[in-house]
């Protein structure tokens, strides 16, 4: 049930995402339009429940674009800049799990050349999810697929 992810819970995930060291080799990175906040995307290593074998060293842990702010071109951007982020720091390829249930999110990776890599269920800390995992082969490739003067370090 996605409603035990109560403002506590998700303020206690973002103080230790945040709190991260540094050199660490995951990032995270807010989109802004028009000087408001309408998404993120957050990449680092891979979870401990991505299929056995799937290959994937890299994971783009979190991504959301508020719904006003989508088919803006946001997405992709914080697709590319967390690809490329997730290349530099040496990862290769990256899955993503999106809830089963979110058809337009599953339809962006999938536009974006993410395979389907059937999972588990994932169970999160407070609660169960139903969620599939998609991945990328090449990150390269997919951190290429921007304008070039939005990458930047």
């Amino acid at each position: 049930m996605i409603a035990v992810l109560t403002v506590e819970v998700r303020r206690a995930w973002w103080v230790q995402l945040l709190s991260n060291p540094p050199g660490t080799p995951g990032a995270t990175y807010l989109a802004e339009l028009g000087g408001e906040a309408v998404g993120f995307g957050t990449g680092n290593g891979p979870r401990s429940d991505v299929p056995a074998g799937a290959g994937f060293d890299g994971e783009i842990s979190s991504f959301y674009v508020l719904r006003a702010a989508q088919g803006c071109g946001v997405g992709q951007a914080l697709t590319v800049r967390t690809a490329a982020r997730l290349q530099r720091t040496g990862y290769h390829a990256a899955g993503i799990w999106v809830l089963r249930m979110n058809a337009p999110g599953r339809r962006f990776i999938e536009g974006r050349g993410g395979t389907l890599i059937e999972g588990p269920k994932a169970v999160r800390g407070h609660g169960r999810f139903s969620e599939v995992a998609y991945g990328w082969r090449d990150l390269a490739s997919l951190a290429r697929s921007c304008d070039p003067a939005f990458r930047s370090a």
